[in-house]
């Protein structure tokens, strides 16, 4: 009998796995049931860490066969490896472990009551979604499960709506039927991912719809919800980001309705300093700063707003100009400026000042021993040191 050594899996299952991958390989087909659910376990600690790069052919038939084990663990874990393996395995690895009956089976499993199993199945159609999305839409139920499960709450809604996202974003006419189940699935509680992937949803499908009063109302209702998420600033700037830029088809597409949507109110939140003190570039950011990202998204929103009455800081647009590299951002931070911006003499004037005193500051170093470019002296040698 193959015996897995659970104490070391636990310890350092990355070690292990590189260890002892031909027992693990072993327990999976052989012996008892007991032995089986123990190298399931070993392979799916393994695939959570990030370890399970490469497997054989052989090895990756032997992971298919235990998807639709009679074990409900060894199931468990097999799915659940399957899903790690799809995030962290190469090329060849998650070729070999994708084809169609994958699909299915996973969307079998997925619609199982057991919360373990049909999380970490959503968690794999998830993976496959982002890789190979067409193979969700060529089988309707894989669809039909994960919108069927936006609708419920925790990781497994997180997951399926995630998926949708990777569909909308490659094949929008396939979903655009399910508009109205995206827009009942964001409210107050819904997951920063999930409300991420389910306004994505949204923005990819909208041009599809035609929408009557109360459908348009709850879409708006929808928008608030995102709007005052973002406003919070309490979920990591990409998904931020991703939300305002998400909103942008929507307003192209309702601009008349989106005077009643907090889409302006969040426009001047971000893109003022009221609530910040610094641009940052960073993903970790001090609790003053907005994340570059954030602002560079609110600025792509705020050109497609509608001629509202939208109140800009210009002196925070005047700031981004600077801080982004991206000239598209750069140029229509400018035309905001100059069209809707608040820049006063006086704060034209406040920034002239900090400029002088950096140049200050720059005059006052000693050349001959700088790192700095000197832009005072033409006859100046600057020195770089290693």
């Amino acid at each position: 009998m193959t015996e897995i050594d659970l104490d070391s899996v636990d310890n350092d299952p990355g070690g292990y796995w590189r260890s002892n991958r031909k027992k693990i390989k072993s327990a999976l087909i052989t012996g008892n049931s007991k032995t089986r659910q123990c190298g399931s376990y070993a392979y799916v600690m393994a695939a959570k860490a990030g370890v399970v790069r490469d497997l054989s052919p052989s090895f990756t038939a032997d992971i298919r066969d235990c998807v639709n084990a009679d074990d409900a663990l060894i199931r468990v874990n097999t799915i659940g490896g399957i899903g790690g393996t799809l995030i962290s395995g190469n090329a060849e690895t998650r070729r070999l472990l994708m084809d169609s009956s994958l699909v299915s089976d996973l969307t079998s499993a997925a619609t199982m009551v057991d919360r373990e199993l049909s999380e970490n199945a959503l968690l794999a159609l998830s993976m496959i979604a982002l890789e190979w999305p067409s193979s969700l839409v060529k089988y309707p139920p894989a669809i039909e499960t994960c919108v069927e499960k936006v609708a419920s709450s925790g990781q497994r809604a997180t997951y399926a709506a995630l998926s949708l996202a990777n569909v909308a974003y490659h094949s929008p006419d396939d979903i655009a039927s399910y508009f109205p189940n995206f827009r009942m699935a964001i409210d107050p509680s819904t997951d920063g991912r999930q409300l991420a992937a389910l306004i994505y949803c949204l923005g990819q499908t909208a041009p599809h719809q035609n929408l009557d009063k109360a459908e348009m109302d709850a879409t708006i209702e929808a928008v608030n919800h995102c709007c005052r998420f973002v406003i919070k600033a309490e979920a990591p700037p990409a998904l931020q980001a991703l939300i305002i830029e998400s909103m942008i088809p929507l307003t192209q597409l309702w601009s008349r309705a989106v005077s009643e949507t907090t889409i302006p109110a969040l426009v001047e939140s971000v893109l003022s300093w009221d609530s910040s003190r610094d641009l940052s570039a960073e993903e970790t950011r001090a609790e003053d700063q907005t994340p570059l990202s954030v602002a560079e998204a609110a600025v792509k929103l705020a050109v497609a707003l509608p001629q509202l009455n939208v109140n800009l800081d210009g002196e925070f647009l005047l700031a981004l100009e600077g801080a982004t590299e991206d000239s598209t951002i750069e140029n229509a931070a400018k035309q905001l400026r100059q069209n809707n911006g608040n820049l006063t003499v006086e704060s034209i004037f406040e920034q002239l000042v900090v400029e002088i005193e950096h140049l200050d500051e720059l005059i006052s170093v000693d050349i001959d021993d700088s790192q700095n470019i000197n832009i005072n002296s033409p006859g100046a040698v600057n020195r770089y040191y290693e």
